[in-house]
């Protein structure tokens, strides 16, 4: 059942697990980290992509992150239709 599948908040992890199988008894309302390792390098918020007038802005195309390839193995990456997953998370890779 998809809803009930956890992805790690962790820095560039891609572990998912069911919330029961991770010993949970529901969804939690925070951030959930698969181990201790990724609890201490958590994931960097992602600011929000409109500005407060609520105009979309599209990327430069002229900076570093808006010239740089995807790295295809963080879990935004592997979230992708085009790399086989369901698109729910619906972010840019961690390097863009």
């Amino acid at each position: 059942n998809p809803e009930t599948i956890l992805l790690c908040d962790g820095w560039n992890c891609a572990n998912e697990a069911h919330y029961h199988c991770a010993g949970l008894d529901a969804i939690p309302s925070g951030k959930w980290f698969c181990c201790e390792a990724c609890e201490a390098n958590p994931a960097p918020e992602v600011r929000s992509r409109s500005a407060p007038t609520g105009d979309r802005r599209g990327r430069c195309g002229a900076c570093d992150g808006c010239l740089a390839d995807e790295c295809g193995t963080c879990k935004w990456c592997l979230d992708q239709t085009k790399r086989g997953g369901a698109n729910t998370l619906r972010r840019p890779c961690i390097f863009r």
